[in-house]
């Protein structure tokens, strides 16, 4: 093969350094699209935000096409006079807008470019809600929780004299953090700004106050024979007794009392009343037994002073009448005692002392009865003890239930037509043996006068007073008249049968009359 001629070497050496140099200039002046505008993934709080971007290498418009929301708005473009090309669009709506530009080139390297971006129009201030600290309240800590909800994303800005913090919603718009502040009026500045740089602010004041009030009390006695329904005094110091809530927790339950002109209200019921700092409060119907007393005196900011009492309350013997606890003493106690024992619970000693077998005891009662087995002759428990008394009234019946069963059922009369026996639950109040009858209120006994005890007396040999207006359970010497609606009002039964019922009544019991 003969040799290449060096012209033509040289010819095609210069023809690649040629096609390399256009190469490079080629692709070094690709076409490329930059600067757009909104930004990527930003917001902008205006509804007429710039559209636009900058490209190199395109030296006409019809080389360009922009569409704006699936739309095409190329005829809407224009070329601003630094270079920038620009769509002139219509007021955007709030949310999300999609921009996909598209230019087409001679360049060998980048025949087609395009950018496709995304923005939120966003004018809406992000909403703003505290959940701590309450406006114009009290807090009892210096450095104080501060925790709220708004925009997700939003950067939320706390402000206060002598300091400031930024944080960050959460995902679901939740914020939170704690803010070191001084002791006494304290104002907070919230602000919370979105992506989009739209704020809302709230300004926060209340009370820093971590120190308890002074709480005096006056003398508690240590044992209560006369009453179970105490009234205590005492003296807020270092509070004003207007702000401040007075209460108590017997025997582990707290209670707040409501207010009253002199601390009791006559219904047994929880009452405090103030005259500036000094106060008077009953802490309602104490059990009979050794009782854990604690009166709190609250401030605004949940601070408290305490002082605990140990009570023994022994005012009754009336087996029934009364709730009971460990530590109560008496016959009552002994009824109880030799009724667990009656029941099976032989373990029970009868001591006329509420002692440890006797709690073990009405907690094993209390299982049998599935109730709660916290070991106090309380309400429920001295209900299915003690029974109900159920009145049918359309079967002229009463029927006495004990543990949950029917122990007795007598035969009664009951209210004439025109004076009806009332319907409904009520509770006996009151006993009487060979009562004295009174002549009611009523047209039905106008010109009548007392009846003693005795053949006479309406209301025979014994009296089961209700809580019912004007309505007992009685004896009669009318025979006849049971199993008839015969009476005003009250339930009559047999002399014999009343006087059975009435040992197995306690005050309290629950009465009950259907129809």
């Amino acid at each position: 093969m003969g040799r290449i001629p060096w012209p033509i070497i040289a010819i095609g050496i210069t023809a690649v350094a040629a096609g390399t140099a256009f190469a490079g200039t080629q692709y070094a002046s690709r076409a490329a699209i930059t600067d757009v505008e909104p930004a990527p993934n930003s917001a902008v709080r205006t509804t007429t935000p710039r559209v636009a971007f900058r490209t190199s290498d395109v030296g006409r418009l019809s080389d360009v096409r922009v569409i704006v929301d699936g739309r095409d708005r190329t005829d809407l473009l224009g070329r601003a006079d630094d270079g920038t090309l620009v769509v002139r669009t219509h007021a955007f709506k709030e949310g999300r807008h999609v921009v996909d530009a598209r230019v087409s080139t001679r360049n060998v390297f980048a025949r087609n470019v395009s950018q496709r971006w995304e923005f939120d129009v966003d004018t809406t201030a992000p909403p703003l809600t505290m959940t701590t600290p309450t406006t114009k309240g009290a807090v009892n800590k210096r450095s104080v929780p501060v925790a709220g909800r708004t925009e997700a994303g939003s950067t939320v800005t706390v402000r206060w004299t002598g300091g400031s913090r930024r944080i960050e919603a959460n995902g679901k718009g939740a914020f939170s953090t704690k803010v070191p502040l001084r002791e006494g009026p304290a104002t907070l500045t919230i602000t919370a700004t979105d992506r989009a740089g739209n704020s809302t602010r709230r300004v926060n004041q209340f009370i820093v106050d971590t120190k308890a009030p002074t709480l005096v009390m006056g003398k508690v006695p240590t044992t209560m024979t006369e009453t179970d329904t105490p009234v205590l005094s005492g003296e807020i110091r270092g509070e004003d007794g207007n702000t401040t809530t007075v209460g108590t927790v017997v025997n582990g339950r707290t209670i707040t009392p409501t207010t009253s002109d002199s601390g009791v209200d006559g219904t047994d019921e929880p009452t405090v009343s103030f005259d500036k700092n000094t106060f008077r409060l009953s802490v309602g119907t104490l059990p009979q037994g050794l009782n854990t007393v604690t009166v709190f005196a609250a401030d605004p900011a949940g601070n408290r002073a305490t002082k605990t009492f140990t009570v023994l309350v022994d005012s009754t013997e009336e087996f029934g009448s009364k709730d009971m606890i460990a530590g109560a003493r008496g016959a009552d106690v002994k009824a109880l005692q030799q009724g667990l024992i009656d029941r099976g619970f032989k373990k029970v000693k009868v001591t006329g002392v509420y002692d440890p077998r006797t709690v073990q005891g009405v907690r094993r009662y209390q299982a049998v009865h599935k109730m709660s087995q916290n070991g106090i002759f309380g309400p429920r428990t001295r209900e299915a003890f003690l029974g109900k008394i159920v009145v049918t009234l359309s079967k002229f019946r009463l029927q006495l239930f004990r543990d949950g069963k029917v122990v007795k059922t007598y035969k009664v009369a009951i209210g004439s037509p025109g004076h009806a026996t009332p319907t409904g639950t009520y509770k006996v109040v009151n006993k009487q043996v060979d009562p004295t009858w009174f002549p009611p209120d009523s047209p039905w006994a106008a010109g009548l006068g007392p009846i003693p005890a005795g053949p006479g007396n309406p209301l025979g040999t014994r009296w089961i007073g209700t809580s019912a207006p004007a309505v007992g359970i009685h004896g009669t010497y009318a025979d006849s008249s049971i199993g008839t609606a015969a009476s005003h009002g009250c339930v009559r039964m047999h002399i014999p049968d009343v006087e059975e019922l009435y040992d197995q009544v306690a005050v309290g019991m629950p009465v009950i009359f259907n129809p």
